[in-house]
């Protein structure tokens, strides 16, 4: 092929090659016109363009659906001036471009809009600007929207629930750190107001027919003029217009704008303070109402029935403590009233316990009768601690013949003045049966009856243990009967042994409970110089530090060890070793002791005369 021929066929080779490159660059363009388009189309996101001036240029269905019209051209027409037509807060397109023309871009953009039907969401706009890629001229803003309502409200609703949070616990403080109303008043009106937004608030006491107001709080740079001073200290809750409604139905009323309303006297004053939005809650004690908590905003508002419920819970928290601060206050009063009185019971619990005193048997008689007391056969000594002024415990010694005694000791539940008495009734009954005392059994039957008559009358039953013991010193036989307590001890010194004086059968039922309860009589021999003694559950009925009670198995024990100890000192010594062994150091309930020592046995007319006897 010659030179002249394979020049055209270049050329033509050349244009063939650029036709189809630029069929191609087509082609390419067209796709990715189309996946544009798509994506613009079927994106869940709003994609839009707007001018600089603020009109739409595009809007995806998208964001046509977000804003609530039915297609992006309704969009487009209605939408005309998106400064005043879109946003909710006046301004805030001003300062979407002037952060634009800052930046270049804007990321998260948030602003509460209006939709279509004028109600509102809110939005994050993700946006940059676009320029002219030779002059450098801004042409208009791209971005895109996504709807955040969902995310705002919750956080809106965990802001306000975390506010009134602080509002009860403002108030829960404020009570806890007062002791009079007047004195938590303001507190509790500033908690509520800075928490929950309100800019007054004030709170009045019913008094008859009068609201008497207690404290008003209110933001210091709220100008309120003569309503801060509405209505005075007190007025006539007919005429205090929203809280004397409220105090008279018991029921929270909330008025969006009381400026508006038909409040006397006070919806002027109102908005002339520029209050509008207000509401009252009743200080309820059961269904009485003891005051009002009302308060003021300088915004319209729609009523909250949230907030007016947590206002509700607190108005009744501000009630109790309103009725515990009455209480405190008679209370107070009735302490001063009881003062004297205390100093005269004080004074009759002296000459009760004194009384009492004398229930017991202070002088010993003496076997043989006419033995002077140093040279008795029998041998008495005790130990008596109540755990008040007056106890439950009692004893006495009885001489039932010249040789003879009679030892009851017996232990009333409980203790204190209600025990006391009883134990009076028992003594009575003791010098009353006498004639009685030489049967154990006997003696105890009758008694047990006498009680039952008289603690019947009463609508509180008392129980009695006793432990009757006669013993002889002719022959040292001891006969005895039990009434459910504990059971004395015997202690034999000759031989070393120290045992519990039973019956053969079970001890008979507590007196005072069992009207035809039967008392049988236990026998034993005693010898001399063994020592018999009676004792009051207060003695073991002790808790130690490891929360086990000292028990009798162990007072058994501390006795044995001191067996050989005179009466007196034995006592003594058990008691302080019991009381060494509990936390508190000292008995927790009335404890009384009676030892019996026999020194001799045999005939009384073998005794020596008493020097100086005739």
């Amino acid at each position: 092929m010659s030179h002249q021929n394979a020049a055209p066929l270049s050329a033509r080779l050349v244009k063939k090659n650029q036709a189809t490159g630029n069929e191609e660059t087509i082609e390419a363009l067209r796709r990715a016109e189309q996946k544009y388009r798509s994506i613009f189309e079927n994106a869940s996101e709003g994609i839009f363009q707007t001018t600089p001036d603020g009109r739409y240029l595009s809007a995806n269905p998208a964001l046509a659906r977000m804003y609530g019209y039915d297609s992006p051209a309704e969009l487009l027409s209605a939408l005309t001036d998106i400064g005043h037509q879109l946003y909710v807060k006046p301004g805030r397109r001003a300062e979407f471009t002037l952060a634009m023309r800052q930046e270049g871009q804007l990321v998260e953009f948030e602003s509460q809009v209006y939709r279509r039907d004028g109600s509102t969401l809110w939005i994050s706009e993700n946006a940059h600007a676009v320029c002219d890629e030779v002059s450098g001229e801004l042409l208009y803003y791209e971005g895109m929207v996504l709807d955040i309502t969902r995310r705002k409200r919750a956080e809106e609703a965990r802001e306000k629930a975390e506010a009134r949070k602080a509002a009860q616990y403002g108030v829960t403080r404020a009570l806890a750190e007062s002791t009079h109303l007047a004195e938590a008043a303001g507190k509790i009106l500033q908690a509520v107001c800075q928490s929950v937004g309100w800019e007054f608030g004030r709170i009045w006491r019913v008094d008859k027919d009068m609201l008497r107001q207690v404290d008003r709080w209110y933001l210091p740079e709220v100008e309120l003029g003569q309503f801060a001073e509405t209505i005075g200290e007190s007025t006539p809750a007919a005429v205090a217009g929203l809280p004397g409604r409220v105090r008279a139905t018991g029921r929270a009323e909330w008025l969006k704008d009381a400026a508006g309303s038909h409040d006397s006297g006070r919806a002027d004053q109102a908005e002339a303070a520029g209050l509008h939005a207000c509401f009252a809650v009743p200080l309820l004690l059961g269904s009485e109402v003891i005051g009002v908590m009302e308060f003021f905003s300088r915004r319209v508002r729609e009523a909250d029935d949230d907030l007016l419920s947590i206002m509700n819970a607190m108005g009744t928290q501000i009630a109790q403590f309103m009725e515990r601060e009455r209480i405190a206050g008679q209370l107070a009063r009735s302490v001063e009233e009881l003062a004297a009185k205390n100093s005269q019971l004080e004074a009759d619990l002296e000459m009760a316990r004194d009384l009492q005193q004398v229930f017991f048997t202070q002088r010993y008689p003496s076997f043989p009768r006419s033995s002077p007391p140093e040279q008795s056969w029998l041998e008495f000594c005790h130990r008596y601690q109540p755990a008040e002024r007056v106890g439950g415990d009692f004893f006495c010694v009885l001489p039932l013949s010249e040789t003879a005694a009679g030892v009851l000791i017996c232990d009333v539940l409980g203790h204190g003045v209600r025990a006391a008495l009883v134990t009076a009734i028992v003594r009575g009954l003791v010098e009353e049966l006498t004639p009685l005392a030489a049967d154990p059994g006997r003696f105890l039957t009758e008694i047990n009856g006498s009680l039952v008559a008289i603690l019947q009358q009463t609508e509180t039953p008392m129980l009695v243990t006793a432990f009757y013991l006669v013993i002889d010193i002719l022959d040292g036989r001891m006969r005895y009967a039990n009434a459910g307590h504990p059971h004395p001890l015997h202690v034999r010194r000759s031989t070393r042994v120290v045992e519990p004086l039973r019956l053969e059968g079970r001890p008979g039922p507590v007196l005072g409970v069992f009207a035809q309860a039967i008392y049988q009589n236990g026998c034993r021999v005693a010898s001399p110089d063994d020592l018999v003694a009676l004792f009051t559950d207060g003695l073991f009925e002790v808790e130690m530090e490891n929360h086990e009670y000292f028990g009798e198995e162990r007072l058994l024990a501390e006795v044995r060890k001191r067996m050989q100890l005179p009466a007196g000192r034995l006592f003594d010594d058990v008691m302080a070793e019991i009381q060494a062994s509990c936390p508190s150091g000292h008995f927790s309930d009335d404890v009384c002791l009676l030892g019996v020592e026999l020194r001799q046995t045999g005939s009384p007319s073998r005794v020596p005369p008493p020097i100086g006897a005739p």
